[in-house]
């Protein structure tokens, strides 16, 4: 399981919304403080919040934007990216696909002169030393989780 910390609001979660599969093996669970709820929708692709999904935090809460992943850490760093940067499919199908969604995030991202620039470009570094070890996923996986919390507080949400 890898933790990620997506907001750096310091409220104790009340909320938590779990995403699972067609199997119904968990695949993440967020938690959310009531002022970043809305977080929920965004980070499942999808468009309109469902209520229902969210549960109550039962029992000693974990930090708003706690996320406990439980995906393989390839599929979460296609997921991350995927849902948080939205980049366009890579040409190169030769290198992991969620490299080249990175690449074309930080890409985009640069040239929109957004905030979180550095972070995605010392991303991408990182990630084409050597894209499939899992010490260097565990790297970008870090530097995604600080840029999503840097452009989450920068939005104020």
């Amino acid at each position: 399981m890898q933790l990620r910390q997506i907001t750096s609001c310091t409220a104790p979660a009340v909320w938590t919304l779990p995403r699972r599969s067609s199997n119904k093996k968990l695949v993440w669970q967020l938690y959310m403080c009531d002022r970043h709820r809305s977080l929920g929708p965004r980070l499942s692709g999808a468009i309109h919040q469902n209520t229902r999904a969210y549960q109550r935090v039962e029992g000693a809460a974990p930090r708003c934007g706690t996320l406990h992943d439980h995906q393989p850490i390839a599929q979460a760093l296609t997921s991350h990216t995927r849902m948080w940067l939205a980049a366009a499919e890579p040409d190169d199908n030769s290198e992991p696909y969620w490299l080249g969604e990175l690449r074309s995030g930080a890409e985009h991202e640069a040239m929109a002169g957004g905030r979180e620039a550095d972070l995605l470009a010392e991303a991408v570094k990182v990630a084409e030393r050597a894209p499939n070890d899992r010490e260097t996923q565990e790297q970008v996986l870090a530097l995604l989780a600080q840029a999503e919390a840097a452009c989450v507080e920068r939005l104020g949400r």
